[in-house]
């Protein structure tokens, strides 16, 4: 049993523990109400918000070449959508990498440190275009880039590196 209320006084209140309750409460309602906007987009094939997240890796130039290539493939903005932007929307994620190895020990050392300072990341078996076989571990998914911030963060608070990797 947990008391959740103070009823000493003429009004109950809160405890510690009550208090964290309520917060986890709102937490999970919100969480749950964003699964059920991501559903119904999902279920339409699109993004009501097209979100670009550029590092130095790749030029402004050559960021902007490639939104005026991706608008080339809709111009007139009706119609069909160009080859594969609807499945595209629907099955990219982003993902915060940490550490990419040959040996699987390595990574599974690396998941465990950050399992330590309290977060959760997979290892993910890659096989790279010269034929080598890589583990990759990574934070994620995340649906938009301003959701992986705070964990971006978190990552270099604890003293981990992550770089911003995307799936299909």
């Amino acid at each position: 049993d947990v008391l959740l209320f103070d009823r000493r006084s003429r009004q109950a209140q809160l405890t510690a523990a009550g208090e964290e309750l309520l917060n986890e409460g709102r937490r999970l309602l919100a969480e749950m109400d964003a699964v059920a906007q991501r559903v119904r987009r999902v279920s339409t094939g699109w993004e009501t918000e097209l979100t670009i997240a550029a590092d130095d890796v790749l030029s402004r130039l050559t960021l902007l070449e490639l939104c005026e290539a991706f608008y080339a493939l809709r111009p007139s903005g009706d119609g069909e959508p160009g080859p594969g932007t609807r499945l595209r929307l629907r099955t990219e994620r982003i993902y915060l990498q940490v550490g990419s190895f040959e040996n699987p020990s390595e990574a599974d050392n690396l998941k465990a440190r950050l399992a330590l300072s309290g977060i959760q990341a997979s290892a993910q078996r890659t096989q790279l275009p010269d034929g080598r076989i890589v583990h990759r571990v990574r934070v994620g998914p995340f649906a938009k880039p301003e959701d992986m911030n705070p964990m971006r963060a978190r990552l270099s608070d604890a003293g981990f590196n992550a770089s911003v990797s995307r799936n299909q």
